[in-house]
């Protein structure tokens, strides 16, 4: 089940009434130049920065990157948390089933061309 962030009613309808001012780049990478041609749930994604129909994603930075260039997604794992039943000794060797949680800090991708002279792109949003 995908679970993205949903923006209330009339923050769409004020967006399709004011598209000009949304910020939105349906014009350049959408399917459409009209807005009516897009459902709230593919506005919905927009405001998020994706843009299925051109395969592009807005990383944090603010700028768009094609992601038919990417190559390897990465992350910074901050920590890890043990099942209950074990009290890791220090220096001891622990198998993953072991763990409990994973906690991650940044996501990352990277892409075979550079964009906005950059390969690795921050996607924490």
């Amino acid at each position: 089940m995908e679970k993205i962030k949903t923006f209330q009613q009339h923050e769409l309808n004020r967006i399709r009434k004011n598209w000009s001012d949304s910020g939105l780049a349906f014009e350049k990478l959408g399917r459409s130049s009209n807005i009516a041609d897009y459902s709230d749930r593919e506005i919905n994604e927009m405001l998020l920065g994706v843009y299925k129909d051109s395969k592009h994603l807005m990383v944090d930075e603010g700028y768009f990157i094609d992601l038919t260039q990417a190559r390897r997604c990465s992350c910074i794992l901050v920590d890890v948390s043990y099942s209950r039943r074990i009290k890791p000794a220090p220096n001891s060797v622990l198998s993953l089933q072991d763990i409990r949680n994973f906690y991650i800090e940044d996501y990352f991708i990277e892409t075979e061309e550079a964009f906005s002279n950059r390969y690795k792109h921050k996607i924490t949003g």
